[in-house]
């Protein structure tokens, strides 16, 4: 039934308006159309269920927070992408089994002279470290006894730790505008003795005692090492970085290590810098550590079991390379 609209004559009567029929090129086999199939399927691929379950819905009648819907190209790609990444990892995988039962099956064998040597030379390096390692933490220290520091040289008592020497050494020559040099005796992993005096000016200082005595006192000591530490000043730390050995520094610390190695004595020489220390040269005498100790102890295992072959070669092998002198980094003052 038809109503008049408001405001139109009496008598005249107009049609309800009804939405417009869609075109046949919208329309499929089915009755149907193409926009309301292909959006059905799309959030079949989707997984949707609310959108399966109101495949005509339209996309903004979709509930909150409901995910896109994902063509099914993106979701192809994205399955050949996994599968090319699965595959990768499984070829590694078995690349790396392969190569390591390879190893398994080729060093169930003894270890021969050679390679004894070269453990037995990283063993050594590695005990060296941990005897060497220093704190590289800034100490603080006696004013008065850094005031009263002898610039023509003197012997000076102690009782400090060789871990934490370097830093109360570092910490002594701090804001030094001259060049100073300070000679640590150690023992028993304890520096017990200094020896300290003032250079010509900030660029050079030299021992004020020969090297032979220093040998000497180390010797009737029965001190193990000799540490030498000298200061760089640095008046703009901000643009000079003073922290490195000159070449003067790298022959002197040679010289003074082929004097005192011959003795048995290890040399350890460090530069100083705005109080941080930074070893640069190390040279340990053959009787410390002695390589033909850790030869022995590999020779008492060696050949015992296939197990322990292997074990030998994997820490042969894979060891890592130790350093003797625990470096310190570059400061950002």
């Amino acid at each position: 039934m038809t109503y008049p609209r408001v405001g139109q004559p009496p008598g005249r009567r107009t049609r309800r308006m009804l939405p417009p029929k869609p075109s046949r090129l919208s329309i499929g086999l089915d009755g149907g159309s193409w926009e309301k199939r292909r959006d059905a399927s799309n959030c079949r691929e989707s997984g949707d269920p609310w959108r399966q379950a109101n495949p005509g819905g339209h996309p903004a009648q979709s509930r909150p927070h409901s995910r896109p819907v994902c063509s099914p190209h993106l979701l192809e790609i994205l399955f050949v992408e996994r599968n090319l990444l699965v595959d990768s990892i499984l070829v590694f995988v078995g690349i790396l089994a392969f190569a390591s039962l390879v190893f398994v099956f080729t060093h169930l064998r003894p270890l021969s002279d050679q390679e004894k040597r070269q453990l037995a030379e990283k063993r050594r390096r590695k005990n060296i470290q941990g005897y060497f390692s220093f704190s590289t933490t800034e100490l603080p220290v006696n004013s008065e006894f850094k005031k009263r520091m002898s610039p023509s040289g003197r012997f000076y008592r102690v009782d400090e730790s060789l871990h934490r020497f370097p830093s109360v050494a570092a910490a002594l020559l701090k804001y030094k505008k001259h060049e100073w040099i300070i000679v640590a005796f150690e023992k028993k992993q304890n520096v017990n003795m200094i020896w300290l005096n003032k250079g010509f000016d900030r660029s050079q200082v030299s021992l004020n005692i020969p090297i032979g005595e220093i040998a000497d006192i180390a010797k009737r000591g029965d001190y193990t090492s000799v540490l030498f530490f000298h200061n760089h000043p640095n008046s703009d730390p901000y643009y000079y970085d003073l922290s490195r050995p000159s070449n003067q520094d790298l022959y002197s610390a040679n010289r003074l290590s082929s004097t005192l190695n011959v003795h048995g004595i290890n040399s350890i020489e460090f530069v100083c810098e705005r109080g941080a220390h930074y070893g640069y040269y190390a040279s340990c005498a053959d009787a410390f550590f002695p390589l033909s100790h850790f030869v022995v102890t590999i020779d008492r295992v060696n050949g015992s079991s296939k197990l322990t072959n292997l074990s030998l070669h994997v820490q042969r092998v894979f060891y890592r390379q130790a350093e003797p002198l625990q470096k310190r980094r570059r400061r950002h003052l």
